[in-house]
């Protein structure tokens, strides 16, 4: 059923598609999600990713919990030669060889002034981001939010955040 939509839109699907991009990428020119990954709708409340699609067009079906990898690193790419099946996990193994992280490059990251510090220690810290103090201090990354949410709150080992005014 889904090879179907697929068929019958081809046409459609690589009129989006600039394969004279300057890099040995294929651009993809359509609609991109948030996060830079092309779109396609197959009607109604069927949307798939740009590059899942190109892979099965070129190479085949998709297995179940399958993850369509980009060799590139870029997320508009759907050149199949860039196209690689594995896991999740491969994934983040990739990402995280490449230096992609979900910190300062996060399009949801933002930049903005805070102190950390510990009644206990007296230790004090002032971080930019996020990711750094949880990394920092061993902390997950929710733990630091939530402090941040609720100034003068403290966790069970007496640490205690706060904005800087930067102005």
């Amino acid at each position: 059923m889904y090879m179907l939509y697929l068929k019958k839109d081809k046409k459609r699907f690589f009129a989006k598609v600039d394969k004279r991009c300057s890099a040995p990428c294929w651009k993809w020119t359509a609609a991109k999600s948030i996060r830079g990954y092309g779109a396609i709708s197959f009607g109604r409340n069927n949307t798939k990713k740009a590059h899942r699609v190109s892979y099965m067009y070129y190479k085949g079906d998709i297995p179940k919990g399958g993850v369509v990898r980009h060799t590139c690193n870029n997320t508009w790419c759907v050149n199949p030669k860039h196209l690689v099946l594995g896991t999740q996990k491969d994934n983040g193994l990739d990402r995280k060889k490449s230096g992609i992280t979900a910190g300062r490059n996060h399009y949801k990251a933002k930049k903005r002034k805070f102190r950390i510090w510990n009644d206990r220690t007296l230790e004090n810290y002032e971080f930019d981001y996020q990711f750094e103090a949880a990394e920092f201090l061993d902390m997950n990354s929710a733990t630091i939010y939530r402090l941040l949410k609720s100034e003068g709150t403290k966790t069970k080992d007496g640490h205690q955040a706060k904005y800087i005014d930067t102005e």
